[in-house]
């Protein structure tokens, strides 16, 4: 039987200085700062904050719960230069990704390309975080923070006495919350005296059926303000009907936990819930491998280099022709249809023309596929062929 996964982290030796001097800038030394700001491009906005790691081998990382970015540093006198070399979550997908961070004048600022092709900017200030043996006052505090998140395909609804916090979805980062990446996020102490028990909500971007981007808004943590050092019991509301029940003791004033929930329950991804492997080969990027997930599409996602294939067919049986026509027209809702998306050069390949087989619950393909332009089909043609399965 799968159990929620708690994940208690106790800190009183970190804490947020006041001062305005830059902190410690030994580069001998890893250096931490607390941050909030801004993430935006001509589309979205979203407010962001958490912990930025520099390290003293100049390795950069920016931790939060909306997304991650890892690079590496330039230093010189206060000033850094960041490269980015990698993003997830809201961040996901962005090209030419990089920036500065000052520890004189306390900010940081990043720019790049977003996936869908639109420039974006991210950064806002930094407090340094520095080593003290006292807690900083944060013990005397009433409040602490209880974070739920998890990695299901179905939406959740929390509800602690008579607060209900929904809708929540899976967390883009495997094991949530209570991976050990989060570890350091968690120890930092905050004072939510004056807070409110909310959903963390991102505004993103994701590509649609038709090829075109469109803006949704995706929830996956949520966050309980709650007395200090007390127990509660908490009622999980599945979207496949489960209904679980917890029991937990918040921390101490001003500390984080984060619980990571489960369900036993069906799948809500579709066509049974299942998922499986595939593989395909696509002329001009190469082979790649990963998991699927099939609904009444199926979908290989290899997301660490930013390449989605989804297969959108009409039936679990027999043989598929692929056309262009709900792509180009917008009209032809049940057209089976691949779709490659490169998120690291922002282009999107569709097919002209080719076919699939299914074999039980295995299923082949075979395409031809034209980069696009608006709803057009431009350029040569790209051979496509892979397998997956639906276990």
């Amino acid at each position: 039987m799968k159990k929620n996964i708690i994940f208690r982290l106790f800190c009183c030796l970190l804490i947020v200085a006041c001062s305005k001097d830059g902190g410690n800038d030994d580069p001998s030394e890893t250096l931490q700062y607390v941050f909030s700001g801004n993430m935006s491009t001509p589309d979205i906005s979203n407010p962001i904050e958490g912990i930025i790691t520099v390290e003293a081998s100049g390795t950069f990382k920016l931790e939060s719960v909306s997304g991650n970015i890892t690079g590496n540093t330039q230093k010189e006198g206060t000033e850094y230069t960041i490269t980015v070399t990698s993003s997830n979550g809201l961040f996901e997908g962005t090209t030419n990704f990089s920036g500065s961070l000052s520890s004189s004048s306390e900010n940081f600022s990043l720019s790049g390309t977003y996936k869908d092709g639109k420039p974006l900017t991210a950064g806002g200030s930094i407090i340094p975080v520095v080593e003290t043996t006292p807690d900083g006052g944060f013990s005397a505090l009433d409040k602490s923070t209880v974070l739920f998140s998890h990695n299901e395909s179905c939406i959740a609804s929390i509800t602690i006495n008579a607060t209900t916090l929904s809708p929540l979805n899976g967390h883009y980062y495997e094991g949530a919350l209570c991976a050990p990446f989060y570890s350091q996020y968690l120890s930092i102490p905050a004072n939510v005296e004056n807070e409110t028990s909310t959903l963390f909500c991102n505004t993103i971007r994701i590509l649609d059926l038709n090829g075109e981007y469109i803006t949704i808004e995706d929830c996956s943590t949520a966050k309980f303000i709650l007395n200090k050092n007390t127990s509660y019991t908490y009622t999980v509301t599945w979207q496949n009907g489960e209904v679980t029940n917890g029991e937990f003791t918040s921390l101490d004033g001003g500390q984080n936990l984060a619980i990571c929930l489960e369900t036993n329950g069906p799948d809500c991804s579709g066509q049974g819930g299942n998922t499986g492997e595939g593989t395909y080969t696509f002329e001009p990027l190469g082979t790649y491998t990963g998991q699927t997930s099939c609904d009444i599409e199926g979908t290989l996602t290899i997301s660490n280099i930013g390449i989605t294939l989804s297969v959108y067919w009409t039936n679990v049986s027999g043989d598929i022709n692929f056309t262009p026509e709900y792509f180009q027209t917008n009209n032809c809702n049940d057209c089976p249809l691949i779709i490659i998306y490169d998120g690291n050069n922002d282009k999107t390949y569709v097919s002209e023309s080719g076919s699939g087989t299914w074999s039980g619950t295995d299923f082949s393909f075979d395409a031809s596929m034209r980069l696009t332009e608006g709803t057009e089909l431009v350029g040569p043609s790209y051979n496509l062929n892979g397998s997956l399965n639906c276990e």
